[in-house]
C-alpha cells in the first residue's frame, strides 16, 4: 500500500509542476493572478489536435474573464507534418504535446487528452471512431469533463464536414454527446466516486468568418450569436489578447504556425448549441451551482486584498492572503473543487514573499542504482518569517531543518537522494505501453494530465508565519552555456544500459546482413554483461564478447553479422537486448530537443527490420535539395545511391552536369522559395537530359509550381486510406517496369496513407500512372505525373514516401528507385 501511496504521490505532484515556484515574478504578474483567482468559472475548450485550439479566444477567457480555461486535444498530433525537424510519428506526439504546454504557459490555461492517437489525415468521424473505439474516447471526454468540472464548453469544430476533416468533426459530436453525459449517474459510474457527476451550463461553437463570411453581419441580428472583441487592452499583462494569442500561438513551430501579433478591435463569434444560455453573457451567476457559489464568499476578501495591493512592496498583502488561505483550506476540506484554487493561492503568497526555491542535482542523468546528489538553494526575500521545516522525496527520503530563511541570505545544504528503484524512467507515461490507434495507459487519473510527468520532483514544506505550506520543485541540472547563458533542465531516471542499431532498416548483401549496436551506459556504477539479439529463426547471428562500461556516458559500438538461410518474401524483425545476471535491457534512447520546449527524451524497445530484398539495380547520382524532413537521404545511402546535398550556390555554379538527378526533399520549396530564381538552370538540367524529382510541397506561395517546364496545380487532394485499391493507367511505362517491375503485391503494407497534396490541374503534357481513391470518392489521378521536357525528365508526386520509406515498405523503395532511374525514351 505504501508503494501505491508513493506512485500516487509522484503522479500528483508532477502533475502539479506549473505550482512549483516561479523564480521571478514581477508585482503585474501577481495582481494579474490576483484577479484570476477571484473568479468562480471554468470554461473547456474543445478540439482535435495540438494547434487546432483558439489562442485569441483562450487569451480573452483567461485575461479578460479571468476564467479557469483548460484546452482538452483529443490527439497528441502524432500523424501531422513536421518544419522542424524529422521527427515522426510518437516523437513528433511528444514535440506536440510539449509546443501545446508551451503555448499553455503563456495564455495562462491547463492542458488535457484523451487516449486518441492521431493516425493521419481522416476524411470522415466515421473512421475516426472506429480506428478509436468510440466509446473508449467519449468516456476520456466524460472523465475530464466531470474532472474539470467547465461551466462553459466551447468546440473549435462543428460536428459537419464543414470541419475538413474527420477529427475535427468528432471532437464536435463527442462533446455535444459527452455534455449530456457527465451528468448522467447511470454512465461510466466507476470514476463517480472521485469525480462526481457534472452538468455543464452552456455549449458553444467557436463559429469563424473562415467558413462563414455573413458571420459579422449574421451577428448583428441573431441573439443565439455572441460578438466577442478579443482585441481588448490589458494593461496589467501590457497586451492585448490577440498580441497574447499570437505569442501562444507561435509555439506550434512544427506546424509552422508563427504568428505577428496583431492590435486594435477584432472579434470571435461563440454561436449557440445547447444548455443554459443569457444572450450577450457567456458567463453569468446562473452557470454556478451551489458549491462554486461558495467561492463567491471569498470576493470581497479579494477585491480588499487587489484594492490595497502595493506593486513596490507586494509582502504588504502577506497577513491578508493568509487569512484568506485559512478560509480556503477549510473549503478544501469541503470539496475538492477548491484545491486548485488552493494551489494557486500558495503560489501567490510565495510570489509576494519573493521566495526562490532550486534543487540542483549534480549532473543530468541517474538510474535506479545511483544516488542523487542535490544542492538546495533557498531565498527569501522578505522580512516575513519563514522557515524551512523539510523536504520529502518519492515518500522514502525525507529531510528536516526546522530552521528561518532570513530575509535575502541564501541557504545552502547538500544531501543525498537514493534514487528511488520502482520510479518511472523520465519517458512520456503514454509511450509506456505498446499503442495502436489508441495509447494504452491504464491509469485514470492520467487521462486528466496534460503533463508529461516524467519530473522528479520534491515536496518542500516551509512555515509561514504560523502556516505549513508545501511547494513542489523539480530537481533539475543547472548549466552555463557560453552564448545563451544559464539554463536548467529536469533530471532524468534513465535504464542503466540503452542500446541503438546503426540503423532503423537492413537489407541483405551476398547472402549477409551487417550492422553496428551502440551500447551506451547511463550509470555512475560499472556495468557488465553481454548483447543478445533476437530475430527470426531463419535469421544466424554471429557470437558477441563480454561487454564492460565502466560509467555513465561510455558506450561500445558492437559490430554484428546476420546470416540467413533464405530469404522470406514478409519483413522480419530485430530486438537487441543487453543481459546479465541482475537485468536485461532493452531500450533505445532519444532525445528531443528544441529552443521553444523542455528537452524530452522518449524510450522504445531497440528494434530495426530486416527487408528481405537485395537492391542491386540503382539510379545515377543524385544532388538533393534539402527540406524540413530529410530522413529519406539516410535511407537512399544505406541500400547504396549516390546522393549528396547541395546548395543553391552550387546550382548557380553549374554543378547540376554532374549529377544525373534533381531530387527536392517534402516542402523544400516552401521552406526555400528562393529556389523559384534557378528556373532556368533547372530546365536546362532537364532538357540536357537530367530528371527532376519533387516530392509533395504545399500550395502555400508556390503555386503553380514554377521550376516544373508544364503547368500544374498543386491541390489539397490526399488519400488517406494506405490500402486503398490502385489501378496502375499505363502498365507499360518505364516507371512500372524498369529497374524493377511493379505488382499489386508492391502497393500492400504502406503506412498511414497513400499521399498527399496531389497534382490538381496540369498541362496534357502530363503523363499519369496511378490512380487511387478513398472510399465513396471519384478516383484521384495526381499522386504521381511525369512529363518527358528535352532529353529529360519532369516528375511531381505526393506519394507519402516520407512515411513508407522509413517504415521499410519494400514497394515503396521499388517505386521510388524506378522513379529516380527514370528517363525518356529517345
Amino acid at each position: 500500500m505504501k508503494l501505491l501511496n508513493n506512485v500516487l504521490l509522484f503522479l500528483i505532484i508532477c502533475s502539479i509542476g506549473s505550482f512549483a515556484l516561479a523564480q521571478s515574478t514581477s508585482s503585474s504578474d501577481i495582481l494579474e493572478s490576483l484577479h484570476r483567482l477571484k473568479s468562480p468559472y471554468r470554461v473547456l475548450y474543445l478540439a482535435a489536435h495540438p494547434d487546432d485550439e483558439n489562442t485569441k479566444l483562450i487569451s480573452y477567457f483567461t485575461g479578460h474573464e479571468k476564467a479557469e480555461v483548460a484546452y482538452l486535444s483529443l490527439t497528441r498530433g502524432s500523424g501531422g507534418q513536421n518544419l522542424i525537424g524529422s521527427e515522426k510519428g510518437v516523437l513528433l506526439g511528444v514535440l506536440r504535446t510539449e509546443e501545446l504546454l508551451a503555448a499553455r504557459r503563456i495564455d495562462g490555461a491547463r492542458q488535457f487528452f484523451t487516449h486518441a492517437l492521431d493516425f493521419g489525415y481522416s476524411k470522415t468521424s466515421e473512421e475516426s471512431f472506429r480506428l478509436w473505439e468510440k466509446e473508449i474516447i467519449t468516456e476520456d471526454v466524460v472523465y475530464v469533463m466531470r474532472y474539470f468540472k467547465p461551466h462553459v464548453i466551447i468546440n473549435r469544430f462543428p460536428p459537419t464536414n464543414y470541419a475538413g476533416h474527420g477529427h475535427h468533426q468528432a471532437s464536435a459530436i463527442l462533446s455535444a454527446e459527452a455534455f449530456d453525459l457527465c451528468g448522467d449517474s447511470s454512465y461510466f459510474p466507476g470514476n463517480l466516486r472521485k469525480m462526481g457527476i457534472w452538468s455543464p451550463g452552456s455549449l458553444y461553437f467557436n463559429a469563424s468568418s473562415w467558413w462563414d463570411k455573413t458571420l459579422p453581419e449574421r451577428a448583428k441580428n441573431d441573439q443565439l450569436i455572441t460578438e466577442i472583441n478579443i482585441g481588448q487592452y490589458n494593461s496589467v499583462l501590457g497586451y492585448s489578447y490577440n498580441e497574447l494569442a499570437a505569442l501562444s500561438r507561435s509555439q506550434h513551430k512544427t506546424q509552422g504556425f508563427g504568428s505577428s501579433p496583431s492590435r486594435g478591435d477584432q472579434f470571435e463569434y461563440l454561436e449557440y448549441v445547447k444548455g443554459m444560455y443569457e444572450p450577450g453573457k457567456i458567463l453569468n451567476p446562473n452557470l454556478l451551482d451551489s458549491i462554486d457559489r461558495q467561492w463567491l464568499d471569498m470576493t470581497p476578501k479579494l477585491d480588499e486584498i487587489i484594492a490595497h495591493f502595493d506593486a513596490e512592496s507586494p509582502v504588504s498583502s502577506l497577513s491578508a492572503l493568509l487569512a484568506l488561505r485559512d478560509e480556503v483550506a477549510k473549503l478544501t476540506f469541503y470539496s475538492n473543487r477548491f484545491s486548485y484554487k488552493l494551489e494557486n493561492l500558495d503560489a501567490i503568497i510565495g510570489s509576494c514573499l519573493g521566495l526562490s526555491i532550486e534543487l540542483k542535482a549534480d549532473r543530468p542523468d541517474f538510474t535506479h542504482r545511483d544516488t542523487i546528489v542535490v544542492h538546495a538553494e533557498l531565498l527569501n526575500r522578505s522580512d516575513s518569517n519563514v522557515s524551512l521545516i523539510s523536504m520529502v522525496y518519492q515518500g522514502d527520503n525525507e529531510f528536516t531543518w526546522n530552521r528561518p530563511l532570513l530575509n535575502n541570505e541564501l541557504f545552502k545544504d547538500t544531501f543525498l537522494l537514493e534514487a528511488w528503484k520502482h520510479a518511472r524512467f523520465s519517458n512520456p507515461y503514454w509511450v509506456d505501453e505498446p499503442w495502436d490507434n489508441r495509447y494504452h495507459y491504464d491509469s485514470d487519473y492520467l487521462k486528466t494530465s496534460g503533463s508529461d510527468m516524467n519530473c522528479p520532483v520534491a515536496m518542500v514544506n516551509l512555515n509561514i508565519s504560523g502556516r505549513v505550506i508545501s511547494y513542489f520543485i523539480p530537481i533539475q541540472y543547472f548549466w552555463t552555456d557560453r552564448v545563451k547563458g544559464g539554463l536548467k533542465k529536469n533530471i532524468r531516471i534513465l535504464p542503466e544500459i540503452s542500446l541503438a542499431f546503426d540503423r532503423k532498416i537492413y537489407f541483405p548483401g551476398n547472402g549477409k546482413i551487417t550492422g553496428n549496436v551502440v551500447v551506451s551506459s547511463h550509470s555512475n556504477n560499472p556495468v557488465n554483461g553481454e548483447l543478445v539479439l533476437i530475430g527470426d529463426s531463419s535469421l544466424k547471428c554471429t557470437a558477441f564478447s563480454p561487454i564492460h562500461l565502466e560509467t555513465s556516458g561510455a558506450s561500445v559500438n558492437v559490430p554484428f553479422e546476420l546470416t540467413y538461410a533464405d530469404l522470406m518474401l514478409e519483413d522480419k524483425g530485430l530486438r537487441a537486448l543487453f543481459v546479465n545476471d541482475s537485468d536485461t535491457f532493452g531500450l533505445e534512447f532519444q532525445e528531443i530537443e528544441y529552443d521553444h520546449i523542455r528537452p524530452q527524451i522518449v524510450l522504445t524497445p531497440c528494434s530495426a527490420q530486416v527487408v528481405p530484398i537485395e537492391f542491386n539495380r540503382l539510379p545515377g547520382r543524385i544532388a538533393y535539395i534539402s527540406g524540413p524532413d530529410n530522413e529519406i537521404v539516410n535511407y537512399l545511402k544505406d541500400i547504396g545511391c549516390a546522393i549528396e546535398e547541395i546548395t543553391e550556390s552550387d546550382i548557380l555554379s553549374g554543378e547540376l552536369e554532374y549529377y544525373n538527378v534533381l531530387l527536392f526533399g517534402i516542402r523544400s520549396i516552401n521552406v526555400n522559395p528562393a529556389l523559384k530564381k534557378y528556373v532556368d538552370q533547372i530546365h536546362t538540367f532537364t532538357q540536357n537530359g537530367g530528371t527532376v524529382v519533387v516530392m509533395y510541397q504545399t500550395s502555400q506561395g508556390i503555386n503553380p509550381l514554377e521550376i516544373a517546364p508544364y503547368p500544374f496545380e498543386i491541390s489539397r487532394n490526399r488519400v488517406t486510406d494506405e490500402a486503398a485499391d490502385v489501378r496502375i493507367v499505363d502498365e507499360l511505362h518505364p516507371i512500372v517496369n524498369k529497374p524493377y517491375k511493379l505488382n499489386g503485391d508492391d502497393f500492400k503494407g504502406w503506412n498511414q496513407e497513400r499521399g498527399l497534396y496531389f497534382a490538381g490541374e496540369r498541362s496534357e503534357k502530363y503523363q499519369v500512372l496511378f490512380g487511387w481513391s478513398d472510399h465513396g470518392e471519384e478516383e484521384d489521378l495526381g499522386s504521381l505525373i511525369v512529363g518527358d521536357y528535352g532529353k529529360g525528365a519532369f516528375i511531381y508526386t505526393g506519394i507519402s514516401f516520407f512515411r513508407h520509406i522509413p517504415a521499410g515498405v519494400p514497394g515503396s523503395y521499388k517505386l521510388l528507385l524506378n522513379i529516380l532511374s527514370y528517363k525518356p525514351e529517345q
